[in-house]
């Protein structure tokens, strides 16, 4: 059975009509994105084949005894784009009629740090929904405040959701060694990368940059050479959206930091090299102290952006749009910079010349490189809360929910392959054979206004949506960007349990490693930062408790 079943022909009379002229739009996905993994649902896959369950064929799904009753469910999660609740909504339609489910969204647009305050407000207040999209630091946080229940026992009871993932994978939704949740795993291609503007290169005869000294040089020329041939003093050698997030891995990982800023802004992650099993401690370690000296030669001659210590997501795309920048560091950047995406047409609306191309990664001193990890990791997870206990088999009904909503392109669950794939000539058109061979441009806009909102949890799939949506090139230069991504280690803060006791160190370390890259700290210094931490915020007995936990979970030698 293909995508056009009776419950996507129900659907299409409900939606707008697609137009009939194809534009350029892009998909945006959110910080959240992932390894490829595969399941079955009932559903006959081959090549592109898909197959939604109609309300005719869920009984493997709607197992509930009471199958007349309708299940009110609340999701409250963020979202960095604009969110636009689609009506009629496809999504909410097909849980109604395959699971007796009623979906309402909460979504606060903006950053997650600000979206976690208000939902704190809301907890303070007794007003809690019944799933929730919590970060890491969180899900400890709200599990030890009994805000979120522990799943093994309904786990345990419905093998069929719990297979999806392997047991490495849900330990990354652990907490005291029980799991608290269903991840969303980051993507299994590029999370960051480099580009560079080629076209800027050539006017000034340079080649492209290959190590960190090469970078420099090349950034100093789009400063000070007048690259885009204005007579004016108006360009940027380097720039990102802010210091302090995972972007900036393109560079650290040339220093051998394998990855920055992605379990908590600012804070590099510690990791495990499987070459010799060695465990390091990012914020102290001899590679995050290299990586921030060449960030403050950067910063010294005045050839990485002023700005990049506070300006927002949009801020930076201005200056790419403007022409003002000449090397970027991006996040999933095969949903900016590919062909048709939104974020590389309002670069050519302005400047159709503007030449941007993917930056392999530079090589650092001692030969590192890499534009972050590819480990297993998961930056966010779905959570069910205790108001879900008011309920008689609501729980349960919960992980009905959860099975449906599973994301994995061809092999995800309904919910999951709606968001993916869209329905069939409203988002996508077939082959006579079933196979999805295009993607409409209703299926970009929906993407970017409620789809990818609606994610609940899986392995985003890259590679299933970008085989159809990119041209062979672009696709070409994606595969070139995951097997860029440093694979020798273990990145472990993914696994870290809450500590027991208030631990203020990372606010110290944002602190000083700013003060280090603006220059407002000498290097010199470096042996007092570490003293600092590991006495006054007793980071000593954090590394202690770290390489405990790792030991306990089988990732560390006992030696």
């Amino acid at each position: 059975m293909t995508l056009k079943t009776i419950h996507a022909q129900k659907i299409k009379q409900t939606l707008p009509t697609a137009p009939a002229t194809a534009i350029a739009v892009t998909i945006f996905m959110i910080t959240l994105t992932f390894l490829l993994a595969s399941c079955d649902f009932g559903n006959t896959t081959t090549g592109n084949n898909i197959a939604f369950h109609s309300s005719n064929d869920t009984n493997q799904i709607n197992s509930t005894d009471q199958k007349d009753k309708i299940y009110h469910f609340s999701y409250d999660r963020f979202y960095i784009d604009p969110y636009h609740h689609q009506e009629p909504n496809p999504l909410e339609k097909m849980l109604l009629e395959d699971l007796n489910i009623e979906l309402r969204m909460n979504v606060t647009v903006g950053s997650y740090s600000k979206w976690a305050h208000q939902f704190n407000s809301r907890i303070t207040l007794g007003e809690l929904p019944d799933l929730v999209f919590l970060s890491r630091t969180d899900l400890i946080k709200q599990a030890q405040d009994g805000v979120i229940i522990p799943l093994d026992e309904y786990l345990n009871k419905k093998p069929e959701l719990k297979n999806l993932l392997t047991e490495n994978q849900w330990q990354l939704s652990t907490v005291n060694q029980r799991v608290y949740s269903f991840p969303s795993m980051n993507p299994d291609g590029p999370y960051t990368a480099m580009y560079i503007r080629k076209d800027w290169l050539d006017h000034l005869g340079l080649s492209m940059p290959e190590t960190t000294e090469e970078l420099f040089e090349v950034l100093k020329a789009f400063t000070f050479e007048d690259p885009n041939q204005t007579g004016k003093n108006d360009t940027i050698g380097f720039t990102s959206d802010y210091l302090e997030f995972a972007t900036l891995s393109t560079i650290t990982n040339a220093f051998g930091l394998p990855q920055f800023g992605s379990t908590a802004y600012g804070i590099p992650e510690d990791w495990i090299d499987e070459t010799d099993g060695e465990l390091h401690f990012g914020p102290i370690s001899n590679e995050y102290n290299n990586y921030l000296q060449y960030m403050n030669q950067l910063m010294d001659a005045g050839v990485i952006d002023q700005d990049i210590g506070a300006q927002t997501f949009m801020e930076y795309k201005q200056k790419m749009i403007q022409g003002q920048a000449g090397v970027v560091a991006l996040f999933l950047p095969q949903y900016k910079m590919f062909e048709g995406n939104n974020w590389l047409r309002d670069i050519h609306q302005f400047n159709r010349d503007a030449e941007w191309v993917y930056l392999p990664p530079v090589e650092g001193p001692e030969g590192y490189r890499g534009n972050n990890a590819k480990s297993l990791n998961s930056t966010y997870s779905l959570a069910i809360t205790k108001k879900v206990l008011e309920e008689p088999g609501k729980v349960e009904k919960a992980m009905e929910l959860l099975e449906y909503m599973f994301r994995n392109g061809l092999e995800g669950g309904p919910g999951g392959q709606f968001i993916d794939f869209g329905i069939q000539d409203i988002h996508h058109q077939q082959s006579v054979q079933g196979d999805i061979i295009e993607f409409l441009p209703q299926y970009y806009e929906d993407q970017d206004k409620y789809m990818i909102a609606s994610t609940m949890w899986g392995l985003p799939n890259n590679k299933d949506v970008l085989k159809i949506s990119a041209s062979e090139q672009d696709y070409e230069t994606f595969l070139q960007m995951e097997k860029d991504r440093r694979t020798d280690v273990t990145i472990t803060n993914y696994y870290y349990s809450a500590l027991p006791f208030a631990y203020k160190g990372n606010e110290y370390i944002r602190q000083m490693s700013l003060k280090f890259v603006f220059g407002e700290e000498s290097f010199d210094n470096w042996d007092v930062y570490v003293e600092t931490l590991n006495n006054e915020y007793r980071y000593e007995l954090v590394q202690q408790i770290r390489r405990n936990e790792l030991k306990d979970l089988g990732l560390l030698s006992e030696e």
